[in-house]
């Protein structure tokens, strides 16, 4: 496999005219007789050149397509066989891009640094045994068996990748201002309320939160944007540390901003995290007090910002999270059952498909009704909203202890290689200290929401992660 190569190859444009030459026939009677099919023939030439010229430009690929999911969907027709089919294809183009990146024996060799591939598979393997012990349909357990296995591709993706480190900085600097251009869509929405309800359409949903509009950018809803916000934060935040350029510290302010104003309150504290975390590993004294100083303004600004809605945001987490009915929520719920499900079913859980996740509210899992939850709101069948709100219960409930344990160690490998590897260079290191800042935000973010199933969330850890594994595991 192919280093990593922004700049493209000389034979181009040799290879263009020859897919044209060859397309020109086709092309001319698709345009006579269907114009969308001559567009589809033309955008499947084009991505076939650029697949041949650029070496890892599938993983280019993917990542456009990640990031203009939602959009796409949108303009394709929003709830329409056509746009959900658009929008559910990400497990397949991982699935396919990752097969590829498996030919590389690099990245065979990558997996094997650190018995990362062993833990994968000890995450995994009380699933598909527990599955075969339940007898659990194999079409639900197949989906539900991709879908777990999704930040593990997207491992191997980013592992496929060899990065010069002499073109790292550019590379940064251009990724943090793509991003940046990307969140700051979100103003024009705010500012101009009846434009978001236009670009949504039949989907209509434009979140709000204590009364006020939350940002969502050109995304459907604002998970998918408030994350984006905490990655930028952690892209520009490592950048500016390591790199020291004042360009990126008004980039890690800026997704800050952003990442507040979506209210949504585990990412404005991964992003408290984010910020304070480098005191801890860093030996570069400049860094320490830049984060101190930082960290005091942070205070400052968000504490005159949240001042009229801190009242609000109190009483809000009180009632989420701070009964003592376990099925107060349909996401206590969940935590609660899945520590019965561990309990009862110990070691293995209930298997694929059977608990917490979108295979088992497809095909509504007889695990629901067994534990009581067929009657709440958001837990029926009726009413399945609820199901895949979360991911460590569905890790727990489907595999057991072993394989929550696993995939908690997993996360625990990468991030004290990070540590260790920033504490002993003395230096603040952009690759271990971005990938440390991601590892820990993620955490955050996953103790409440289904993080690790999502493409575009779980893609920025792991493969940013895996490219930093292949780093390690090749010096």
């Amino acid at each position: 496999m192919g280093s990593l190569d922004l700049t493209g190859s000389g034979n181009i444009y040799r290879w263009f005219a020859a897919a044209v030459l060859l397309l020109a026939l086709p092309l001319g009677f698709a345009i006579a007789r269907s114009p969308l099919l001559a567009s589809a023939m033309l955008a499947v030439a084009l991505v076939g050149v650029a697949c041949a010229v650029w070496p890892r430009f599938e993983v280019l690929m993917l990542g456009a397509y990640l990031l203009l999911q939602d959009p796409i969907q949108i303009l394709v027709g929003g709830d329409t066989p056509a746009a959900l089919a658009f929008k559910r294809a990400d497990e397949f183009i991982i699935l396919a891009v990752a097969a590829v990146a498996l030919l590389g024996f690099a990245t065979r060799k990558t997996l094997a640094h650190r018995h990362v591939l062993l833990t994968m598979i000890a995450c995994v393997l009380p699933m598909l045994v527990s599955t075969a012990i339940q007898g659990r349909h194999w079409l639900p357990a197949g989906i539900d068996l991709v879908l777990v296995c999704k930040p593990f591709l997207l491992f191997v993706i980013g592992a496929s990748i060899a990065l010069d480190e002499t073109h790292l900085e550019p590379l940064v600097r251009r990724l943090c201002w793509i991003l940046t251009a990307i969140l700051s869509l979100a103003f024009i929405f705010l500012a101009f309320p009846e434009l978001q309800y236009q670009y949504l359409g039949s989907l209509d949903r434009v979140e709000e939160r204590m009364g006020l509009r939350a940002a969502q950018g050109w995304f459907i809803g604002t998970s998918s944007y408030a994350w984006l916000a905490v990655a930028t934060f952690c892209f520009s935040y490592a950048s500016y540390l390591s790199y020291r350029r004042p360009a990126h510290l008004v980039q890690a302010v800026f997704s800050a901003l952003c990442v507040t104003l979506t209210w949504r309150r585990k990412s404005m504290l991964a992003v408290a995290v984010i910020l304070l975390l480098p005191l801890f590993v860093s030996r570069v004294r400049q860094t320490r007090w830049r984060v101190v100083l930082l960290g005091g303004l942070a205070i400052i600004v968000l504490s005159t910002l949240l001042a009229p809605y801190v009242s609000a945001l109190t009483k809000q987490t009180v009632d989420e999270y701070g009964s003592d009915d376990p099925f107060a929520t349909g996401r206590s719920a969940l935590y609660y059952t899945s520590g019965r499900i561990a309990w009862d079913h110990f070691p293995l859980g209930t298997g694929l498909a059977s608990f917490g996740s979108h295979a088992s509210r497809m095909y509504y899992s007889d695990v629901y009704h067994q534990y009581g939850l067929s009657k709440m709101y958001g837990l029926s069948q009726a009413s399945p909203y609820f199901i895949a709100d979360t991911y460590w219960p569905m890790l727990l409930g489907q595999g057991g202890v072993i394989s929550a344990l696993a995939f908690f160690i997993l996360l625990s490998i990468i991030g004290v290689v990070a540590a260790r590897h920033l504490m002993r260079s003395g230096r603040d290191l952009w690759m271990p200290l971005v990938v440390l800042l991601l590892v820990a935000g993620s955490l955050v973010e996953s103790v409440a929401s289904h993080f690790y199933g999502s493409s575009l969330q779980a893609a920025t850890v792991f493969v940013v992660a895996g490219l930093y594994w292949r780093e390690r595991a090749t010096r």
